[in-house]
């Protein structure tokens, strides 16, 4: 059994800094896609995001404001599927050691579709697991606090705290032992969804720990980025610090893509920020994995 480094982590670094130019093609494929996604959001559903008070608990005005969003999440969430297939092939192809890095990796055929169907399945498998979890952390939860109240009705509370925590951590435990599903079936060429687990046996704690510094390092991308663009945004508007309260205020409308602070925002965001994020959530488990199979240089499929 191979023991995980740590320094997976920091996969997505060595992918910038091997191929600078795949933040380029990989930020087109963001700028289009969530683009168009935002887009579909604000002409579809912007007046009823603008007009909703998200401090609301009336259950007809959040039906509505459902109801009126079901059409742009119709469109946004096939998008939001093909752009991850797309993007999570090209950061694995570079992480496995794909000699043809043209176009940034980027492909479109069996390991895209593959990795669509496998994101399906997987997000019915979450909801399943979801509801398990729960129930079981239910059951413990609730037996947990009959048993503190035959002592005292004041810590019959401490079994919710049990059962909420029994929950979260099962649940971080589970995903995170599965959390090398894509990249194994892009590898492999096939779908398979539990063949992380033991691949991944031995080393959940090092996966874990991997995964919190790598959501620090893009905590840590993103805050940086915006830090920048924001001061040289109030900068260029003379000092107007109100100049980025649209961007970051919640509201949508179509008139937004035609200001020009919008348009900058969107193309920082695209093709800058959006694309070492990805390259580090992405190429972390890619890493592990290639660790973890022990190759130095693993087969990968090479699709036009």
């Amino acid at each position: 059994m191979n023991k995980l480094n740590i320094d997976f982590a920091f996969e997505g670094f060595r992918i910038i800094r091997q191929k600078p130019s795949a933040i380029l093609f990989w930020g087109i494929i963001l700028l289009i896609f969530n683009g168009g996604s935002m887009y579909a959001l604000a002409a579809l559903a912007g007046d009823a995001l603008t007009g909703f008070d998200p401090q609301s608990s009336d259950p007809q005005a959040i039906l509505s404001l459902y109801a009126k969003m079901a059409p742009a999440y119709a469109i946004i969430m096939p998008l939001a599927i093909l752009q991850h297939a797309i993007l999570s092939c090209a950061v694995y192809r570079g992480v496995l050691g794909e000699t043809n890095s043209s176009f940034g990796w980027l492909r479109f055929g069996g390991a895209e579709l593959r990795q669509i169907l496998l994101m399906i399945i997987f997000f019915f498998l979450f909801i399943a697991l979801y509801i398990g979890v729960v129930l079981a952390a239910t059951i413990v939860g609730g037996l947990v606090a009959f048993a503190l109240g035959l002592v005292s009705q004041n810590l019959a509370f401490v079994g919710i705290v049990v059962g909420v925590l029994v929950a979260i951590g099962a649940i971080f435990l589970i995903m995170t032992r599965l959390s090398l599903f894509g990249v194994q079936s892009f590898d492999q060429k096939k779908i398979n969804l539990f063949g992380s687990w033991k691949l991944t046996a031995g080393n959940g704690w090092a996966l874990f720990w991997g995964y919190v510094i790598m959501a620090i390092m893009i905590l840590l991308v993103y805050l940086l980025c915006m830090v920048i663009f924001t001061v040289v945004a109030i900068v260029m508007s003379g000092g107007n610090f109100a100049a980025m309260q649209p961007i970051f205020s919640g509201n949508l409308n179509v008139d937004m893509f035609l200001q020009p602070l919008y348009i900058a925002y969107m193309l920082v965001l695209n093709l800058l920020v959006m694309p070492l994020m990805m390259a580090l959530s992405l190429g972390a488990p890619a890493a592990a994995y290639k660790q973890l199979i022990g190759s130095t240089k693993a087969k990968v499929e090479n699709v036009f």
